[in-house]
């Protein structure tokens, strides 16, 4: 089959919606990296980043986790969650209380709230993107 080069580029519909979240995802991750994790490079804080925002999902939802359930849930090794809940808790991220690791809600809430207000407008572009791809042309 000859392409006709004279036609615009009309990407499929699944690879259209793949770009957008991927797009939602990496401007997701940078924003957070920038106002809370910047003290080295964005891959290196990857996996600290990651747990951090377990531990604050077990916090906020009343069900701290252990490293291990936190490996669990992550799909980590349990070791790369320990390495990781160390940093944190040298830098007051989070804290210890038996096995559970904990964060505290109130001290994130002046961070959160500038990462939030960045993250709700990306993904709510990410959503108006995704929306005009289920409207016929």
């Amino acid at each position: 089959m000859v392409q006709d080069d004279s036609a615009p580029h009309k990407v499929p519909t699944l690879i259209a919606q793949t770009l957008i979240v991927s797009h939602m995802l990496v401007d997701c991750v940078r924003t957070a990296h920038s106002v809370a994790f910047s003290y080295k490079h964005i891959g290196a804080s990857f996996e600290d980043m990651f747990v951090s925002f377990a531990v604050l999902i077990g916090t906020a939802e009343g069900r701290p986790m252990s490293a291990t359930k936190l490996a669990g849930y992550l799909g980590m090794p349990r070791t790369n969650v320990l390495r990781a809940l160390a940093k944190l808790q040298k830098q007051k991220f989070v804290y210890r209380v038996g096995y559970a690791y904990l964060t505290d809600l109130n001290l994130l809430s002046g961070r959160a709230a500038k990462v939030m207000a960045k993250h709700a407008k990306i993904i709510a572009r990410a959503h108006a993107e995704l929306e005009k791809l289920k409207t016929p042309k």
